[in-house]
Formats: C-alpha cells, structure tokens, sequence
C-alpha cells in the first residue's frame, strides 16, 4: 500500500509566517511594514501642473522693430564697430601649435583625428623648458605690442567720429528751423500718405428681396396666346426646287439674286444648276488643268463650287475625264462625265464616282454612261428589282442598323465575288434562307 498524503492548510500556514515575522521586527523595534518604509524613503510626489490655456487673441502681438517701425540704426552701427574693431593676439601655445600640427601630419599622414593632435601638442609643450618657450613668448610679446597701437588709433578715430556726430547735430537742427520757417514741417512718410491715391470705399450689398417683385411668368403661364410667327423653312419644306443654288455659294458672290428655277424640268444629278453672274466665271490655272486628268478614278482637285459629291466616298472633286466640259471649262450646263446619274430618281444618292462604281458595284462608267436608263442601287431595292441589291455606303449601312463594310474589295475578292454588292447580297439572300 502507498503513503497516505496529509492535506494541509497553506494559507494558515503562511499567516503564522507572516505573524512570526512581524513579531521578530517587534522584537528589534522594526514595527513598520516595508509599504511604509519605502513611502517614507521614496520621493515626494510632486503635483502635476495645470495647464492654463493662453488666449493669445488678449494679449498684444510681438513683433520686431522692423515690423513697428522702428530705428535698429544702432544695432548696426555697433555690428559696424566691433567689425573694424582690431583683434587680440594668441598666445604662446597656439602659435607653437601652428607649427607643430605641421610637423605632426608630415609624421603622420593618415591621422585624421583632431583630439590626438592636440594631444600630443600639450604633451610636447609641458615638456618645454622656459628657454624653448622664450621665442614663441617674443612673438606674442610683437602682437601685443602691434594690437595696443592699433587699439590706440582706433579710440582716436572713435573719438574723432563722436565728435563730427555731435558737431553736424547743429547743422541738422538748423536745417530742420529753416524747413519750418518755410511751411515743410512734415516728414517724408507724412507727404508720401497725402500724395497716395485715396482708397475707394467699398460698395455695400444690398439685397434684393425677390418675394416683392412680381415673378416673370411666360405667355403660356399667363394665358397669353402669341402671335403666330412665319417659321424659317428649308427650301425641300417649302416645296422649292432643289437645285437651286445653295446658300453657301451664294455668299460668294457668284449667283443671281433669288434661287428658283424657272422651269418645272428636273435636271440631272450630275449636272446641278448654278447661275453664275456675267463676268465672274473663274477659270482653272494651266497647273490645275494638267493635275485635274493625272486620276481618273476619283479626281485630284477638289473644287467646293463646281465639284459634285460622290455619294459613298463625299469627296467634291472635279472628275479626271479628259472630254468633261463641266469640269475642265467649268460649263454648268453641261453634265459632269466622271459622276453617274440615276434615270428614275436623279438625287444625290445615285451620284457615284469612277472609282466607287467599280469597287463597290463592279460596274464601268462607260457602260452607266451609254446606259440612259441605269437605276441606282437605292431604286433598285425600292422598285423590287432585285431587293438584295442594296447602297453600300456607311450612310446607308447605319440607317439599316448594319455596320460599315470599310475597305472590303479585297476580301471579296479573295472569296471569288465581283464587287462588295456582290458579296452583300450573297449574305443576305443566306441570312433569308437561314431563317
């Protein structure tokens, strides 16, 4: 069988430690507790100081004299002084310490600390001799002697300036009698404040109370019906001929008054009316004329008067047809031969170019021009002659909600079709049949 353990009461037993040990300090007249010994031995606790809050807007403001205005002429008179004021000599020591730093470095170039000179220069000079220190002595002896006489001369001249201040004081006093007997008693800063210009007072804000003023209300508001006003239409609103002069160009000067046509006949769209005034028809340079035919394909000059826009590439060029009076002689009766005209509407929308016409329809303009009844891609979809065959501008594309093909006769080329309406109207008849 194992040992039985015995509980015991550790915290009696630790107060009858506590209650032996006080009595033992009793005993040696140790009565008080180590708490009261050290409050007696410690420091005395030391009040925390209140902080009292300055209220810097009460007291006055320091500023400098510059500030206030005041005079630090002696200020700098006495820094001027002190400046011209000679120099007392070293002494012994130092000058022997000049000569010695240099001797020491030769000895000891890569010393760089200054304690370990100065050092060894006070070991050396207390083990000088009153015979070593004598010449360093005599040198001190020759500056001092220099400084007294150069001390000497500088009371002098203080003395003798002290002296022009108080004999031109006289001087000043008298001048400042004779500016008085003349009526100038005021200072240079009181002149200076009359002469500034006055400052203008500034203006008060009145405000305006709105809520006395009536309110401003429209005709509508008001129950006013208005006038009835002739509204600025267009001449396609007014139902006037459209191939009248544009404002544009009527501006420059080179149209008659009113931009009506006279007869109902519609003319083509290759060849809008433009009634030029007698006398003001310009004519092309020699140099235009040899660059007008270097392209035929969309024109190189561009013309905004005499040119016609091609309705997919909006360039308004003069065409580079060798036989285009229009363009060449600038005849507005004649038809422009490098631009195509639809024989069912005669709109801009069937003005094509050489160049647009082959890419985009793979058509020649020789046969569009000795065709007198070709239809433009617009009527041909509205007259059902063949509905896939649609205007692929990007003006037309956007209204169909269709984007832009961009430069896409290469594509089509490479995938065996003619033009890029070709290549359109084969998606668009697979689209149908796709649904």
């Amino acid at each position: 069988m194992g040992r039985h353990r015995v509980k015991t009461d550790y915290e009696e037993v630790r107060k009858a430690q506590i209650l032996e040990n006080q009595a033992r300090l009793a005993s040696v007249g140790l009565s008080k507790t180590i708490a009261e010994l050290r409050n007696i031995t410690g420091k005395p606790q030391t009040e925390k100081k209140k902080h009292n809050k300055i209220d810097y807007f009460s007291t006055p403001l320091r500023r400098s004299k510059r500030l206030k205005g005041g005079n630090d002429s002696k200020v700098e008179k006495s820094s001027a002084e002190e400046t011209n004021k000679p120099k007392r000599p070293t002494t012994a020591f130092f000058i022997f310490m000049e000569e010695f730093r240099k001797q020491y470095k030769e000895k000891h170039p890569n010393n760089k600390s200054v304690a370990a000179v100065g050092k060894a220069a006070g070991e050396k000079w207390k083990s000088f001799s009153d015979a070593e220190k004598a010449p360093y002595q005599a040198k001190v002896e020759e500056m001092m002697a220099e400084y007294q006489n150069k001390m000497q001369a500088y009371n002098i001249n203080k003395k003798q300036q002290a002296a022009a201040d108080v004999s031109a004081l006289p001087r000043a006093l008298s001048l400042i009698a004779r500016l008085a007997g003349l009526g100038l008693q005021k200072t240079i800063a009181e002149l200076r404040t009359i002469t500034s210009k006055p400052q203008s007072e500034k203006k008060k804000y009145n405000k305006v109370d709105y809520f006395s003023t009536p309110l401003r209300r429209s005709n509508r508001l008001k129950g006013n019906t208005p006038p009835e006003l002739d509204l600025r239409r267009s001449g396609r609103l007014n139902e006037k001929s459209c191939y009248s002069a544009p404002p544009a160009k009527r501006k420059l000067g080179l149209f008659e008054g009113g931009d009506v046509e006279d007869d109902t006949e519609k003319r083509p769209a290759n060849a809008p009316l433009l009634r030029v005034k007698d006398g003001l028809i310009p004519h092309l340079t020699p140099e235009a004329l040899s660059r007008r035919c270097t392209s035929k394909e969309r024109g190189t000059i561009y013309d905004p008067i005499f040119g016609i826009c091609c309705h997919f590439c909006r360039q308004k060029k003069l065409c580079g047809e060798e036989d285009c009076k229009r363009c060449g002689d600038l005849d507005t009766d004649q038809p422009c031969l490098g631009k195509t005209d639809c024989s069912i509407c005669h709109s801009t929308n069937g003005v094509l170019c050489r160049g647009c016409l082959k890419v985009r329809y793979g058509e020649e303009l020789e046969e569009v021009r000795a065709n007198k009844g070709w239809v433009c891609p617009h009527c041909t979809e509205e007259k059902g002659i063949n509905p896939y065959w649609i205007c692929n501008s990007s003006l037309c594309l956007k209204k169909r909600k269709m984007a832009p093909t961009g430069i896409a006769i290469f594509r089509a080329r490479e995938m065996g079709y003619k033009s890029v309406a070709h290549l359109l109207m084969d998606q668009l008849q697979q689209a149908v049949k796709g649904r």
